[in-house]
């Protein structure tokens, strides 16, 4: 995707009729953000907070960091700060516990180049990995990737993890 400015990776339940790409990108490049989503309307099905349209809306149209029981505003790990919900398929058919590690992909300060557009939304519908079987499946593959994340960082000697000592969380402290 080297040679690409942006790429646009959507999952099957979110809505993009209302979408405008050009008022979306404006944003995104005015914020310097490297990793982002729309934000979700709040009357949607929401399964990460930092993921729901801002309550109160910034200045710039974007959050990137999340405020509740999990998270507070020395957070800066995610789902607290410097992450969007990535379900973007890979070998792995569901591919959970991708979002928490797309943070990496960005450039410098996760907490700065990683955010939510609120100034563009998108409407979550009914997900298509809904039923049970198919929940117990994603959090399998989640343990795979997340081995498989461990054992690339393990065996390249010359990676550093740039987030290692940070908490995931405010109550994790």
């Amino acid at each position: 995707v080297a040679e690409y400015d942006y790429v646009f990776v959507w999952d099957e339940d979110i809505e993009v009729d209302a979408f405008d790409p050009v008022s979306y990108l404006d944003v995104v490049r005015r914020e310097g953000l490297e990793v982002s989503q729309p934000a979700l309307d709040r009357r949607s099905e929401i399964h990460h907070a930092i993921t729901a349209r801002a309550l109160i809306p910034t200045e710039d149209g974007v959050h990137r960091r999340v405020r509740n029981a999990r998270c507070d505003a020395d957070s800066t790990a995610p789902p607290c700060a410097g992450w969007v919900e990535g379900m973007v398929p890979n070998d792995l058919i569901y591919a959970w516990g991708l979002d928490y590690r797309l943070g990496y992909c960005a450039q410098g300060d996760r907490t700065r180049s990683v955010g939510v557009v609120d100034s563009d939304d998108g409407g979550k519908t009914t997900p298509s990995a809904g039923r049970a079987a198919v929940r117990l499946r994603s959090f399998k593959e989640m343990q795979i990737f997340n081995k498989r994340w461990e054992e690339a960082a393990t065996e390249d000697k010359s990676w550093t993890d740039p987030y290692a000592a940070e908490p995931a969380t405010a109550s994790s402290r």
